[in-house]
């Protein structure tokens, strides 16, 4: 196979728009092998989230879920273990 017309990769573009499942920060917990609190403290480092839409404007905002796209959360765990890497 000839591959000297595939283009490189560039790591700094955005990717697109990934798909994935729609999870709470319990399921998400789960499926990376980690404690809920672990969330937490990867989403004050950058990790994908969303507040859930609330059906009452006038709910208080600490009383919506967080929401996380799998895919999404995936790709930003990956990337951020590949810059923490140490390649000699």
């Amino acid at each position: 196979m000839d591959t000297s017309d595939v283009a490189e990769p560039d790591i700094r573009t955005p990717l697109p728009q990934l798909r994935g499942w729609i999870v709470d920060r319990r399921e998400l917990a789960e499926i990376f092998g980690v404690k809920p609190q672990t969330i937490g403290e990867w989403q004050r480092k950058g990790l994908p989230a969303v507040r859930e839409p609330d059906p009452d404007p006038r709910a208080p905002r600490d009383r919506r879920r967080w929401l996380f796209n799998t895919a999404e959360c995936i790709a930003w765990h990956a990337c951020r273990s590949a810059q923490r890497a140490r390649f000699w």
